[in-house]
């Protein structure tokens, strides 16, 4: 999935959506880059039983200064009891700019 939205004043945290399937409760290692920045972070996800689908939150910066466009990439990958269908997510921020 590939997603864009416009840079606001103020930070805004926006859901990625993975798919998933599977038996029981399983878990997911979810990883998140800016690759504008650099900065990355890695976490490990609870399935619920019967769910379809998570959200992987994604904060964005916000501010009133001009900037370069940012670029966020979410992986996720099984580690037990799930298969991941949607495994990578691409969000970019295009930086807003105006006079006035």
């Amino acid at each position: 999935m590939t997603a864009g939205v416009t840079e606001g004043d103020t930070p805004v945290r926006y859901q990625m959506p993975v798919s998933v399937s599977g038996h029981g409760t399983g878990t997911l290692r979810v990883f998140a880059q800016n690759r504008s920045t650099g900065a990355s972070t890695v976490r490990l996800v609870t399935v619920k039983r019967g769910a379809r689908h998570i959200d992987i939150p994604v904060l964005t910066r916000g501010d009133l200064a001009y900037s370069y466009d940012d670029d966020y990439t979410v992986l996720a990958e099984a580690v037990h009891g799930n298969v991941v269908g949607g495994y990578q997510g691409n969000l970019q921020v295009q930086e807003m700019f105006g006079f006035g």
